[in-house]
């Protein structure tokens, strides 16, 4: 009070009272504001904690979900494929312990039967694990023989493998902790989560979480516990170190100060704690502590069947709390003694003071009240932000979902029309073939003019669905354009003799005319050339009432590496006007609707083959006048082969209207090389006692090599390690022992045979995309589709036995598929036939040896399906397949493949149906084969057959 008096004795005491008031109020507003200021940064910082918490607990939660999700993969990649080896295990678990942290380990646990133990040891030192021993793991940490019990759960595989290779073989099954827990997975049909303290590769004793998934065989999951149990093919282990866990989920939020609290719900179990404060502390909570935090997030986190209780709690520092105060302060301070200076040197100049302090007093309060504008529009901004940003969140993951439901409906619709194509021509087969029974039946003329009609309908439906299947092939981009060499003349002969029949049937003129300056030998596809070929002159056919249809093919330009062939089809038929022109070549599309319901039809053939001319590097393009005719016309961009030098057009034969076709080269192949086939000795391979015989007759008879023959890999091996053999011919499915694991013995450098690098041709039934590739990386050479070609079989063994003496021959290929011909008779006796160069004794063997071993087949598949036994199903139809091909029963044949595939599903209901109408075609075609057996014909009355 005297330092106040002292300095402001000049001044009255009302004005002393004016000073002393205004010191007051202006410390009053500071501190007011400062307070104001503190609140709302302490508010925003709240705000920012219990964002930073929840943060965390998503990173944990997403971390967990990842080794959820990697355990389905595995359990994908194991259903996809009946084997996995160590190497694709290795492949595709590697990257994914690379991405996904926390795994310590993750191993592969057969299930293993007591009665298996020994051979799945044999058969693990076999693979590569020499010293693989089936034991159990002491709580001492020690491994010891396996004790015998009803099954064991040995460690497999273990990656990653360095650090980790002691552990195979250990059986986990023998710790009661991860017994339950196998038990409880399969039981469930979940994944189990167990933490475990002192367990293999653990002697630290920190928690460890084992994350179990079962496997079942052939990827099927029974619906009972007792069906999981029986076809339990295994389980997934996955260690996790759940300290690790913590640590990565904290470690990414390196400026927050992080505390992490896991507990077991269901056994109050504490799972780990971490902080980024402090480190690694004790798992009790210091209530002072979690009192004093800014922001805590309690949550729920699902480990397999496992509960956790997450508490995450966050302590953010207000960082910019003490300098908006000291700020606020200051600025108050100074504000204040300014005015009381102010008053107190200008008391004099009263009015201009009060007038100056009522100015600057507006300015402060418009000042304040722009600043808390402004924060409240960064709240609402804030705010704005973390919605859209949810809502962002909200789309990613609708955007995820909604494409892999695409990308299930994709899949989803590949797999309906491949099995509806399949249904639809099993019996669309039985339709037609029928119908030409009943057509060989006495009839009225109006009854034959029925049965036509339905044959004829039946075809066009065939010719349907070929069509639907190629155009799906396109809209999905998977229409491929195979790379073959082929002799052009032959392509388009092959093309005109299917051709020819249609044009007599209508009495029309036909031509077919090959230029002279056209290469011989093109390599491209050459079964995709003809498609085309075959869909524009059949539409000219079609379309055509009188007069001609005309093929010609022609040069239209050349390199010294490709050529341009041009190829046209030109008809005499109703033509196009040119204001229809631009509907061709659309989906679904027809020039007229009233010559549609004339002549039917879809408009895929043209899209469809557009679409395979594009792909081959052409155009296609039509010219046309209506009533008068029309010439359609495409060009192909094709190489040129390598036989062009070594097949001079002197070497082939000159056929009507400027064809060639390219003379055979078995008979070249058979004299020039007679010798060394004679010092060539075959091993052959094969379970069927039918295509032994045919195999066997080819290699001896036909092409002069000496052969031997065996039926499974296991009696092969023994064959290779008692005899000397130049080459093998290795059949895939066979019983103890099947081609692949034959061919992989025998490549072993351990196995007994002589000779590890042997030439190995596969021959199987099996003839869909992805079986040649399969046969290759299992160390197979070559490989040769069933039903036997002679000549494709002759050149893949000239291929793989390479003789100078028997120089460079050329066979024309010529395909014995006969799995979708709509054959009027159960068998097309004139394939057969061919597929045996002709001989009728041979042919007459292979009869009565299917006539003897049919019954047979047919009683174990009746057997089988009483019992409900689909493996014995799928081999015995396997089996059926290969004599099926030889005789060319394409009814038969389809049926079979269709039980094959169903008893392969496991679907028992569809292998009733299938094996009661294998049932029914077997024995129709057993009466045809006895009635040809007592009445056979020879090839000079089949011939005039075939002419009438």
């Amino acid at each position: 009070m005297y330092f106040w008096r002292k300095h402001n004795s000049s001044c009255s005491g009302g004005q002393r009272a004016v000073l002393l008031v205004t010191v007051l109020l202006g410390a009053a507003i500071t501190y007011a504001f400062s307070c104001s200021q503190m609140r709302l940064e302490q508010q925003k910082t709240e705000a920012q904690s219990l964002q930073d918490a929840t943060a965390v607990v998503e990173t944990l939660r997403s971390l967990f979900r990842d080794k959820e999700h990697l355990l389905e993969m595995i359990r994908g990649l194991y259903s996809s494929s009946s084997y996995v080896s160590r190497d694709e295990f290795s492949t595709f678990v590697t990257p994914m312990l690379e991405r996904t942290p926390g795994i310590t380990s993750i191993q592969w646990l057969p299930r293993v039967k007591s009665a298996e133990k020994a051979k799945y040891e044999i058969d693990a030192r076999r693979d590569g694990m020499e010293r693989f021993v089936i034991c159990d793991y002491t709580p001492g940490g020690k491994m010891l023989p396996a004790k015998s019990r009803d099954v064991y759960y040995p460690v497999y595989y273990a990656e990653p493998y360095k650090g980790n290779e002691d552990l195979l073989g250990v059986d986990l099954y023998s710790m009661p902790i991860m017994q339950q827990a196998m038990d409880q997975a399969v039981g469930k049909d979940n994944i189990v989560s167990v933490v475990g303290k002192g367990c293999v590769r653990n002697p630290s004793g920190r928690s460890v979480l084992y994350m179990i998934m079962p496997l079942y065989k052939s990827g099927e999951v029974n619906f009972t516990v007792s069906g999981r149990k029986e076809n339990v093919a295994g389980c997934v282990v996955m260690a996790v170190d759940v300290d690790s866990i913590l640590n990565v989920a904290v470690s990414r939020f390196p400026n927050v100060n992080v505390t992490v609290d896991v507990m077991d719900k269901s056994t109050d179990q504490s799972m780990g704690r971490f902080s980024n404060a402090g480190g690694e502390s004790n798992h009790k909570r210091d209530e002072s502590q979690l009192a004093a935090s800014t922001s805590e997030r309690i949550d729920f986190l699902q480990v397999g069947d496992k509960t956790w209780v997450v508490a995450c709690r966050v302590n953010n520092a207000a960082s910019g709390l003490l300098a908006v105060v000291s700020g606020t302060l200051f600025v108050g301070l100074i504000f204040t003694c300014l005015l009381t200076w102010l008053l107190r040197n200008g008391f004099r100049r009263t009015t201009l003071v009060r007038a100056l302090v009522g100015e600057r007093t507006a300015e402060l309060t418009q000042e304040i009240a722009e600043r808390e504008q402004a924060e409240e529009l960064l709240i609402a901004s804030k705010e704005e932000t973390d919605r859209v940003n949810d809502e962002l969140g909200e789309a990613i993951t609708l955007a995820q979902e909604m494409t892999k439901h695409a990308e299930k409906a994709s899949k989803a619709k590949g797999e309906f029309l491949a099995s509806m194509s399949h249904e639809i021509r099993t019996p669309m087969n039985g339709i037609i073939g029928m119908t030409g029974f009943l057509l060989d039946t006495d009839m009225t003329d109006e009854q034959k003019d029925y049965a036509r009609t339905v044959r004829i309908c039946g075809d066009q439906l065939l010719t349907l669905v070929n069509d639907i299947l190629d155009f799906s092939k396109i809209e999905a981009g998977k229409l491929d354009i195979e790379m073959l060499d082929f002799d052009l003349c032959v392509a388009v002969e092959e093309a005109s003799d299917i051709l020819r029949v249609k044009v007599q049937d209508k009495d029309l003129q036909f031509s077919c005319v090959v230029a002279p300056e056209c290469p011989v030998w093109l390599r491209g596809d050459p079964g995709r050339l003809r498609q085309v070929l075959l869909n524009l002159a059949n539409n000219a056919v079609k379309f055509t009432e009188t007069g001609e249809v005309a093929i010609s093919v022609t040069l239209d330009s050349e390199t010294t590496e490709k050529a341009i062939i041009r190829c046209a089809v030109r008809d005499t038929g109703i033509g196009i006007s040119s204001g229809q022109m631009d509907r061709l070549f659309k989906s679904f599309s027809q020039v007229d609707s009233s010559t549609t319901r004339k002549y039917g039809g879809t408009g895929l053939g043209l899209v469809i083959s557009k679409q395979i001319v594009e792909l081959m590097g052409g155009r296609i393009g039509v010219e046309s006048q209506q009533g008068v005719g029309s010439t359609f016309w495409f060009t192909v961009v094709l190489d040129k082969s390598s036989r062009q030098l070594g097949s001079p057009r002197s070497d082939a034969v000159k056929a009507p209207g400027g064809r060639q076709k390219p003379s055979s080269a078995l008979g070249t192949r058979q004299s020039t090389g007679e010798a060394a086939s004679r010092r060539t000795r075959i091993l052959l391979a094969e379970d069927n006692i039918i295509n032994q015989k045919v195999a066997l007759r080819m290699l001896e008879t036909k092409l002069g090599y000496r052969a031997d023959a065996v039926a499974n890999g296991m009696e092969a091996i023994e064959s290779l390690a008692r005899q000397e053999y130049d080459l093998v011919l290795m059949d895939c499915h066979m019983p103890e022992m099947d081609g692949y694991e034959a061919t992989r013995t025998i490549r072993d450098p351990n196995s007994p045979v002589s000779n590890h690098n042997i030439p190995i041709i596969a021959m199987t039934a099996n003839a869909m995309k992805g079986d040649r590739e399969e046969c290759l990386a299992v160390g197979m050479d070559d490989y040769v589709p069933k039903p036997i070609d002679l000549r494709k079989l002759a050149d893949a063994i000239e291929r793989n036995l390479p003789d100078p003496s028997q120089g460079d021959t050329v066979a024309n290929e010529q395909s014995c598929d006969h799995t979708d011909t709509g054959l009027e008779s159960p068998y097309d006796r004139q394939a057969a036939l061919a597929c045996v160069d002709g001989d009728e004794d041979m042919f007459g063997e292979l009869v009565a040896i299917f006539l003897a071993d049919a019954p047979g087949v047919l009683g174990r598949i009746d057997r089988a399906v009483s019992r409900g036994e689909a493996g014995v199903i799928a081999e015995a139809a396997h089996a059926l397949k290969g004599s099926l091909g030889i005789l060319a029963a394409a009814s038969a044949l389809g049926i079979a493949q269709t039980l094959e595939t169903h008893a392969r599903t496991g679907d028992m209901r569809s292998v009733q149906d299938a094996s009661r109408m294998l049932r029914l075609e077997i024995r129709r075609l057993m009466s045809a084969l006895t009635g040809s057996q007592l009445q056979p014909r020879t090839k000079s009355s089949s011939a005039m057959e075939t002419a009438q």
